[in-house]
């Protein structure tokens, strides 16, 4: 009677009294386990998590197979963000009951919050399947698929949307990706219908207000934005996106306002100190916005883009030596990010924003010597080079593996491969002294295999991709999804060779694990279908192509990101190569569509496709199509000249 009471109550929020009867039911009797597992949620719910703990592991071991306390753990791990053990408590439960929905959208919380998409992706399609009427497990499965697959993503909404029609959420969330999509139109009903039925919720308003901002209407943004902090004055996001609309104005003041109630209402959000600082430098107080960079940066020091911007901010101030410091952190924080990032996990990065911000500091640095040496300032131009240069040398192992990539990617880029193949060789060299598994030396030894192939020194290049596949193996596993770009990069190689019966282990490898969580549709399968695809067509086993480009072409829709005229031009090539003129006409067709819907229906782009649906059209004896659209190029030609 007791321990159900007791969680009758803390279902209805009132932790004291659920403390209360959870204790009365262990009193009557010690071991009843639901009574201890009563008191766990009963002293989570007020914070004492360590209590908690004490009292769920006491359940556990007088009922060792009671799965719902294995959640109930995994729940409180995953509150004190926890995740690894959050992971491990919620396996438990679905091993003790695998048929338990939430058990499986709630592991994929604790996945995607470790930014582990791909697993959360899998998990909460097994929710799905477990309850198919759960509109939180479509809800929650849409959620991940917007990392990977946004395409994917519409659809899955979309069906919730038709089957949960009064389920809130559903339309703020297909408004989000429809955003992304470009469908501004679409995005903007489904927002207004979220507004309507539920006044309560700001998020509609923002919605609207993103929708603005994408339409250079910054008035009109900032009214949505207003009406959303009057429904929830306690939202920081929402003031955070007022301050950055306001300081695009230079409204610094009326920023900074925002700012400082944002501060209040979220003290541990680094964006509230970066845009607070932007505000700062705006209205001439330098030395304050560089306190505000770097509070924002001790927040999270992964912010590539606020080391750029307190590195602009010590350069204005005239501080060289430690502006660099930044310039220089912040042009390899992107290298850093890149390195760290799992298949699947969403990353910020820089761009090249970043290294052109480094290299740009460097010759203004250097005409600022030149100008000290001019005014007869030798001495103190030859003390600010000696300092800088001994930051420069200062760089511990990771940096300078980091740098070595980096002069590296450079050299690539502008195809000295000479010269980057020198620089993977220093990087290879130096990450060997770091600890076994470390990203920067699986990633350096990628680049030097890439630099070997690309001299077409295929005995190195493969040997470099099968250390690389060796670390990656010994240190995450064979399925591990680092191994996909190794494989990839091996099969192709023994392609070029024409070692065709090792390529396609290799190659068959990487798909299965490109694929294991989401199928075909994101593009890392896309790729590694196009590979297999490619196997087949140097063999002129055109039926076996054709196979795996139809999947790379439906995959590349799936995964939503535009990226499908890639896969659908190798199909096409694929028919023509194959003499099927029918099929090609078809595919060439279709291609010819895309690209007038994405470049106009007169614009040169088109010509290529035009003219092999053409070349198909006369195969099929339809000349006087192909004469239309022969003259439909030519047209297109006269006016582009």
């Amino acid at each position: 009677m007791h321990g159900k009471l007791s969680i009758a109550l803390y279902q209805m929020g009132d932790g004291e009294r659920a403390l209360h009867e959870a204790k009365l039911a262990i009193q009557q009797n010690p071991n009843d386990a639901e009574a201890h597992k009563a008191e766990g949620l009963a002293l989570s719910f007020e914070g004492r998590y360590d209590a908690a703990l004490a009292e769920y592991k006491e359940a556990l071991r007088i009922k060792p197979d009671y799965s719902m306390v294995r959640y109930d753990l995994g729940l409180l791990y995953y509150n004190r963000h926890s995740y690894d053990d959050a992971i491990a408590e919620y396996k438990k439960a679905i091993t003790l009951d695998p048929n338990v929905a939430f058990y499986h959208y709630n592991l994929a919380l604790a996945y995607k919050a470790k930014g582990d998409i791909r697993s959360a992706i899998a998990e909460n399609r097994e929710a799905k399947r477990v309850d198919p009427n759960d509109p939180y497990a479509r809800q929650n499965l849409a959620s991940a698929l917007m990392e990977e697959s946004p395409g994917e993503a519409i659809k899955e909404l979309q069906e919730l949307e038709r089957l949960f029609p009064s389920f809130e959420v559903c339309h703020i969330c297909p408004g989000r990706a429809l955003v992304w999509k470009g469908d501004l139109k679409a995005a903007e009903a489904e927002f207004r219908k979220a507004n309507e039925l539920d006044p309560s919720d700001p998020n509609g308003h923002r919605g609207l207000a993103s929708i603005q901002e994408k339409q250079k209407n910054v008035d009109g943004a900032l009214a949505e934005y207003r009406i959303a902090e009057q429904i929830a004055p306690e939202d920081s996001e929402t003031r955070q996106d007022i301050a950055s609309l306001l300081i695009g104005k230079k409204d610094y003041t009326r920023a900074m306002e925002e700012l400082k109630q944002a501060e209040a209402e979220n003290e541990s959000s680094w964006k509230v100190h970066e845009l607070y600082a932007q505000a700062l430098l705006g209205a001439g107080e330098t030395d304050l916005a560089i306190g505000e960079f770097k509070e924002a940066i001790a927040l999270d020091a992964t912010q590539a883009k606020v080391k750029m911007e307190l590195g602009t901010a010590l350069e204005k101030k005239g501080d060289w030596a430690a502006a660099f410091t930044q310039y220089r952190d912040a042009a390899l924080a992107d290298t850093t990010t890149r390195l760290k990032a799992q298949p699947g996990q969403p990353i910020y990065v820089c761009g090249q924003e970043c290294g052109d911000a480094y290299a740009a500091a460097q010759g203004r640095f250097a005409d600022y010597l030149v100008k000290l040496k001019t005014e007869g300032k030798g001495t103190e131009a030859a003390e600010l080079q000696k300092k800088v240069a001994e930051l420069e040398n200062s760089a511990g192992t990771e940096q300078k593996v980091q740098l070595a990539l980096k002069t590296g990617d450079e050299a690539f880029q502008v195809k000295k491969i000479e010269e980057a193949e020198k620089s993977y060789k220093r990087a290879v060299e130096l990450a060997g002294s770091l600890p076994p598994g470390d990203e920067n030396l699986i990633a350096a030894l990628g680049r030097l295999g890439n630099a070997y192939a690309m001299r077409q020194d295929y005995s190195d290049a493969v040997a470099t991709f099968h250390r690389q596949l060796e670390i990656v193996q010994k240190n995450f596993g064979p399925e591990s999804e680092k191994a996909s770009n190794p494989l990839r990069y091996l099969g192709q190689l023994e392609v070029v060779q024409k070692h065709y019966k090792e390529a396609e282990s290799y190659l068959q490898r990487a798909l299965a694990i490109n694929t294991r969580s989401v199928g075909d549709n994101n593009l890392l399968a896309v790729e590694s279908l196009r590979g297999m695809a490619h196997l087949y067509e140097e063999q002129s086993d055109w039926p076996k192509a054709e196979v795996y480009l139809l999947r790379a072409v439906k995959g590349a829709e799936g995964a939503g990101n535009g990226m499908v005229m890639i896969p659908l031009w190798g199909l096409c090539d694929l028919y023509d190569r194959w003499d099927k003129p029918d099929k090609g006409q078809a595919c060439w067709h279709r291609a010819t569509d895309l690209m007038a819907a994405q470049f106009g229906e007169n614009s040169p782009n088109l010509t290529e496709s035009l003219t092999s649906e053409a070349k198909a059209l006369r195969k099929l004896g339809r000349v006087d199509e192909a004469a239309k659209l022969e003259e439909r190029t030519a047209k297109i030609h006269r006016t582009s000249e």
